[in-house]
């Protein structure tokens, strides 16, 4: 059997085996809980700030704080972690989440909460800095678009599955019911990778002075900006739709919840949309983005109560 060497050295067969897509279908079933548990709170805001005893705006801190947390942990990970086999590494992340939403699930106070929330936070960083990556030392060269194509529909599942199931969960069973069916989840894929996973050694990693020298470009700087402000106008928004369409008193749980299912639809059809628009031109793809994200943000105060 002929073998090739994939990105970051890691040896395989030239044709994918089954426990390589067991490997593969693990990394997307952790980034399925990663994102659903990100986007958990959402949902589930009203539930969860009136049984802590905390406003909605104090609540949405359960989303800006992991956030905040991620941007710094994702590149200091990158570096203390350097030397880390990447099997190691995923695991313990995993772990770390799943510790975090057994520790929301039994919050007995909002300040408890946001400790988990930190964890989370971290936990988020560290895999999405090295998650991605994985697809193409798991599998073939010529299986990795399909390898990073698996591991990428966890994202999109969760989006448009995570949120509104676990809100049914909360809905019917109770919010600590549904941060503990995430940790279950996780505990799952972790074991699933625990087997499937080979030793991944350690790629080389960006030192410090590589991540200043790339903010000395105009370019990457401004790029950063937008993304920033981009993100930070959807989040802010979508954070508190929940509690925001619950002021119609004809919006009952089950229509929030379609809701909910319908804005993750859509936010799939834009994915390739948005994918094959930016390939013809990517300046005028993002100015469309950012309009269309402005507008609707805009006109939720005038239709909320339609």
């Amino acid at each position: 059997m002929h073998l090739s060497t994939s990105a970051g050295g890691t040896t395989s067969p030239e044709h994918a085996t089954l426990k390589s897509w067991f490997a593969v279908l693990s990394v997307s079933l952790g980034a399925f809980v990663l994102v659903t548990s990100e986007f958990l709170p959402i949902g589930l805001l009203t539930n969860i700030s009136g049984e802590l005893g905390v406003s909605a705006g104090v609540a949405g801190l359960m989303v800006s704080v992991p956030g905040i947390v991620a941007a710094f942990a994702a590149p200091a990970l990158t570096i203390l972690a350097s030397r880390v086999d990447r099997r190691v590494l995923l695991l313990s992340l995993m772990a770390l989440l799943a510790f975090s939403s057994f520790i929301a699930a039994m919050a007995p106070d909002f300040k408890v909460m946001l400790v988990a929330r930190v964890l989370f936070g971290i936990s988020l960083g560290g895999f999405w800095s090295n998650a991605i990556a994985l697809g193409g030392r798991l599998v073939p060269k010529a299986s990795m678009v399909r390898a990073t194509t698996i591991i990428m529909a966890g994202i999109s599942i969760a989006t448009v599955a995570g949120v509104p199931v676990s809100k049914v969960v909360a809905d019917f069973l109770g919010w600590r019911t549904a941060f503990s069916v995430i940790g279950a989840v996780v505990l799952l894929a972790g074991t699933v990778q625990w087997w499937a996973l080979p030793r991944l050694p350690a790629p080389k990693a960006p030192g410090f002075l590589q991540f200043t020298h790339l903010l000395r470009h105009p370019d990457a700087r401004w790029g950063l900006a937008t993304v920033a402000l981009v993100i930070a106008g959807h989040f802010g928004a979508y954070t508190y739709v929940t509690p925001f369409l619950k002021q119609n008193p004809r919006m009952d749980e089950g229509y929030v919840s379609a809701l909910l299912l319908a804005f993750g639809a859509a936010g799939i059809a834009g994915n390739f949309i948005g994918g094959a628009a930016a390939g013809r031109n990517l300046r005028g793809t993002i100015g469309v983005v950012v309009i269309l994200l402005a507008a609707s943000i805009m006109l939720l105060p005038s239709t909320g109560m339609n």
